[in-house]
């Protein structure tokens, strides 16, 4: 049995395999020999059926695929052991066969992981943007009121206004007033804020109030179209059912235990304020970390390194993500009434937009990789905190710490110059008197 396995720039493998015709006919009997584990036929006992009679009642397409699958698996796992420098994706793919002569020439194609490839390796010029947080009033104040809301009581009030949150019955009606479809929505201060159409409808209403609408979905809010397109729908009707003041808590030293425990280091107003900066001082670190980690990737694969990456790899990245998709929308069934939705033309841009997503994903993981290597930055991956790795990236290669070791550099070496000159004596010339 001959191979010859030839690299293509693409991350991937073409292996050739000439199968001569005595090969062949061994691998006919070894997969004989495993269909022959599995078949019952009268007055035989299962695995037990002469190979003769398995031969005559097996399919031939079934038998020729289980050759083929015999010689190929047969190979791969010697290709493996001799090509252990070579990290192949085990899906074998663009299966080929012809004959020439008494023999059989099978071609497939086989994925590896990819290696970055360095077109230049002087990356100097190209730190990582320092991270400088500040904290404002405006986004403290936002967090005190979100902490608040969910603690809020809702009193029963008469009148829709800003500070409500609103139980509202839809009813779909046909030209003749029928009802179609129906369902209840709650409209409150997020879609107060989304869309002016709210405002503009709700705002005033009173309980048990109703009225109706055109049903035009250019000009209506997503919340409100009906996911039965095959309906007729021409108006909506609304009639509200209930109204609720939203009353936020006084966030008093009672409350605020209440909220985190007696246990809690956070027990007065201060404490909390003090521990909300923290915490967004935080939350805003990490954010600004990975765009600026992904801004020097981006420089990094448009300058210094490239990567291919196989359809393998993005294949399985696309499934994941699509299955991640799907899962957002609860489930699959939800998924295909929100593809009915959309034209075919902008489900299918989605599909690309997700696979390219897919493809940039793998390349950054694989160059990001690639830098840890050179960095020297050691990563335990099963117990590695959140963002180590971008983390450490960054103390090695932001403006600040480069610059902060230039300047340990420049002042260790005044230090060694100075002593220098206090070890060396001075020489004066000496006056001649005459």
């Amino acid at each position: 049995m001959q191979k010859e396995i030839t690299k293509w720039p693409s991350s991937n493998y073409e292996i050739q395999l000439t199968v001569t015709s005595i090969e062949l006919e061994k691998a006919k009997t070894q997969a004989i020999k495993q269909f022959q584990k599995d078949m019952e036929l009268p007055w035989f006992r299962k695995g037990f059926v002469p190979i003769n009679v398995v031969e005559k009642n097996i399919n031939p397409e079934y038998l020729q695929m289980g050759i083929y699958e015999e010689i190929v698996n047969t190979w791969i796992q010697e290709t493996l052991k001799e090509n252990q420098q070579i990290k192949f994706i085990w899906e074998p793919y663009d299966f080929n066969q012809k004959k020439e002569d008494s023999n059989t020439i099978i071609t497939l194609k086989l994925d590896a992981y990819p290696e970055v490839q360095i077109t230049d390796s002087n990356r100097k010029d190209s730190p990582i943007d320092n991270i400088d947080i500040q904290v404002s009033q405006e986004e403290i104040d936002n967090a005190i009121s979100s902490i608040q809301k969910n603690y809020a009581d809702y009193q029963d009030v008469n009148t829709i206004s800003l500070d409500t949150v609103s139980k509202i019955f839809v009813e779909y009606l046909d030209k003749d007033s029928n009802i179609l479809d129906k369902s209840n929505i709650y409209i409150w201060e997020q879609e107060f804020a989304e869309n002016k159409f709210f405002p503009d409808n709700f705002i005033d209403k009173s309980k048990d109030q109703d009225f109706s609408i055109s049903y035009d979905i250019k000009t209506i809010p997503t919340l409100l179209i009906n996911a039965k397109t095959d309906l007729d729908i021409k108006q909506i009707k609304f009639t509200i059912k209930d109204i609720k003041k939203i009353v936020l808590p006084e966030l008093t030293t009672t409350t605020i235990e209440k909220l985190f425990g007696k246990e809690s280091e956070v027990k007065t107003y201060e404490q909390l304020l003090e521990y909300i900066k923290k915490e967004i001082t935080k939350q805003k670190y990490d954010n600004t970390l990975m765009q600026n980690i992904d801004k020097f990737l981006q420089t990094i694969q448009s300058k210094y390194m490239n990567v291919f990456i196989p359809q393998t790899l993005i294949n399985e990245e696309f499934k994941v993500r699509l299955k991640s998709f799907e899962d957002r929308f609860g489930w699959e069934e939800k998924l295909n009434q929100y593809y009915t939705q959309i034209w075919e033309e902008k489900k299918n841009e989605m599909l690309q937009e997700i696979k390219k997503s897919s493809k940039i994903s793998l390349e950054k993981f694989f160059i990001l990789q690639k830098i840890t290597e050179e960095l020297w930055i050691e990563v335990d991956r099963q117990n590695s905190k959140n963002l180590e790795v971008e983390k450490q990236i960054y103390q090695k290669l932001s403006v600040k710490e480069q610059s902060s070791t230039k300047i340990e550099k420049t002042t260790k070496q005044n230090k060694e110059e100075t002593n220098k000159e206090k070890k060396e004596p001075k020489t004066t010339k000496s006056k001649t008197t005459k």
